[in-house]
């Protein structure tokens, strides 16, 4: 899947940030977490040297207003690097996926957005 799979299958699911609230964004992290494990666990050399793991998510990371979302940014550190974005919620509806990386790196990313997405779809 790349990047622009992941935005569609978000519209596709018929989301939006007025659908999203702090404890969806609690969900999509511990998802992450999960496909950043098994990425470990399974993905071979290149995964183990990334060694990929949720940053802290700081209050100024998300913010929301008495209806939806405004932004977040879910960040990532690695063996050789600090809070890169993982997934972002940027103001003005964009959302990013690691942009920093390559197509491998992102796989997890991606799988874990698009799984959040199917849950949130059944809320």
């Amino acid at each position: 899947m790349i990047t622009e799979e992941a935005r569609q299958f978000f519209k596709d699911c018929e989301l939006s940030y007025s659908k999203i609230k702090p404890i969806h964004i609690r969900k999509l992290v511990s998802m992450l977490e999960s496909e950043l494990i098994d990425y470990y666990e399974n993905g071979g050399d290149t995964s183990k040297q990334m060694d990929m793991k949720i940053s802290r998510i700081l209050k100024r990371d998300m913010e929301f207003d008495e209806i939806s979302l405004k932004h977040a940014y879910l960040k990532v550190d690695g063996s050789y690097f600090k809070s890169r974005e993982a997934i972002s919620f940027n103001n003005g509806g964009f959302i990013g996926f690691a942009g920093w990386a390559d197509s491998r790196n992102t796989d997890p990313i991606l799988k874990a957005f698009c799984k959040w997405c199917d849950w949130m779809e059944d809320k």
